[in-house]
């Protein structure tokens, strides 16, 4: 689970998680960022404290907003395996139930 992140402002203080979706691109929560436009994002025992900009925001205005999501990328890409999604055919309802 090399793909898990924290990330937090550059002075050091936490703000959340975040996921390592290909070698210098994270997903994470729009509020994680709110405000911010450089991060620095670490990767438990793989790299500390990465340089990283806000790339993109969704149109999140306050918790449970479904826009929630945020786009963080890596001043330098790395070579660490990224998160494996599911494919999206294996998401089928389950018995009895009308999503998955």
């Amino acid at each position: 689970m090399h793909w898990r992140a924290r990330i937090d402002t550059v002075d050091g203080v936490l703000r959340g998680a975040g996921v390592l979706v290909d070698g210098s691109r994270l997903i994470t929560c729009a509020h994680v960022v709110e405000g911010l436009a450089q991060v620095l994002v670490t990767l438990p025992g793989i790299a500390d404290a990465l340089p990283a900009t806000v790339a993109w925001t969704g149109d999140w205005r306050r918790l449970g907003d479904r826009g929630d999501v945020a786009v963080v990328e890596l001043a330098d890409a790395l070579d660490v395996p990224p998160c494996a999604f599911a494919p999206l055919d294996l998401l089928r309802p389950r018995r009895g139930c009308a999503g998955p």
